[in-house]
């Protein structure tokens, strides 16, 4: 399951908007950036992990589909997912 600005806003009971303002002013990125990072970062952590195929671990972490998981995953490590996992199995 994969956590979304919606789901944050009803845990930390305020509206959207209100949300949005208290995580940017927190971590100096909106919702959809800060919560794209944590799932890329545990993606990160299950390419290194595991051995299933990126497709399945993009889809696992919230992305639509493999190409968006990738151009995100080289733009936040600077390298392809496809080589960091060849290179940490």
């Amino acid at each position: 399951m994969v956590f979304k600005r919606e789901k944050m806003a009803m845990a930390t009971g305020y509206s959207l908007t209100q949300c949005t303002r208290k995580v940017k002013k927190l971590t100096g990125k909106t919702p959809y950036a800060f919560l794209k990072d944590y799932r890329l970062r545990k993606a990160l952590r299950s390419l290194h992990d595991s051995k299933d195929r990126i497709g399945n671990i993009a889809k696992d972490h919230g992305f639509k589909n493999s190409t968006h998981f990738t151009r995100s995953f080289r733009e936040a490590f600077g390298i392809l997912p496809s080589k960091y996992a060849q290179l940490s199995g």
